[in-house]
């Protein structure tokens, strides 16, 4: 996190997939400490499985559409979610 400046993961969505898993769609923002470009916005989902309220496994997609496929779920995709 030392890169960047005034980086922000903007949750989008909370999705409840039930078995006490969720799913949670974040945008993220920031810009280079250095170089003080701001890169395009890049949104990705995160999982959460819990057990008994505490989170014991996180995984993290760095493109949502792939968290989407991985579960079976469909997405409207915007400009943001296109591949690249």
């Amino acid at each position: 996190m030392r890169a960047w400046e005034d980086f922000r993961a903007e949750p989008e969505k909370y999705i409840d997939l039930g078995n006490e898993r969720i799913l949670v769609v974040v945008r993220n923002s920031g810009r280079g400490r250095v170089s003080g470009l701001e890169p395009e916005q890049r949104s990705v989902a995160n999982l959460f499985e819990l057990h008994d309220a505490i989170v014991v496994r996180l995984v993290i997609h760095l493109e949502r559409h792939h968290a989407f496929a991985d579960l079976g779920l469909t997405l409207e995709i915007d400009a943001a979610d296109s591949p690249s």
